[in-house]
């Protein structure tokens, strides 16, 4: 799926729950650059942080700079 292509890039949804839960996906998977991509229950201390799919702890994601541009969060 590339740009070079035609094929239109695509985009990022916020899920909602009746229960409060909210994720959001990117591609089919659990992603979000700026913050956690499932809020439990909305509550925001059950906050889980997902890159691709991929689970990663706050200060990983929070953290320094460096994390950051491993990530490209930049």
């Amino acid at each position: 799926m590339g740009i070079e292509t035609g094929q239109t890039f695509p985009k990022s949804r916020k899920l909602s729950k009746t229960d409060g839960t909210i994720a959001y996906t990117w591609d089919g998977k659990l992603h979000n650059w700026d913050g956690p991509a499932l809020i439990p229950e909305g509550n925001g201390k059950k906050a889980e942080y997902y890159l691709y799919g991929m689970q990663k702890n706050r200060r990983r994601m929070e953290g320094n700079e460096t994390s950051k541009r491993r990530y490209s969060i930049l």
